[in-house]
């Protein structure tokens, strides 16, 4: 699955509980581009205003937390294509 392709005026944090995650994050003050691939046990804190696009491979479990209440798409995220590619 990919998943993503927006970011949150606070941070976000994910573990991976069981499988394989790549992520790409895109710093939209720096415009610093990076890409990082997440094993059983490893999590990712992606900052404020950090654009992130993920593919989670078949059988992935992961745990989500925010900063802010999450309460939709529509309220939390804002819309933003990631265009690199994994």
């Amino acid at each position: 699955s990919i998943l993503g392709n927006h970011y949150h005026a606070y941070r976000e944090l994910f573990y991976v509980l069981k499988g394989n995650a790549e992520y790409i994050l895109e710093d939209l003050e720096t415009g610093q581009i990076n890409k990082i691939f997440l094993k059983e046990g490893d999590s990712i804190l992606i900052e404020a205003k950090v654009a992130h696009k993920a593919f989670l491979y078949n059988g992935t479990v992961m745990i989500e937390s925010t900063e802010e209440q999450y309460v939709s798409p529509e309220n939390n995220d804002v819309r933003y294509e990631v265009k690199h590619e994994f």
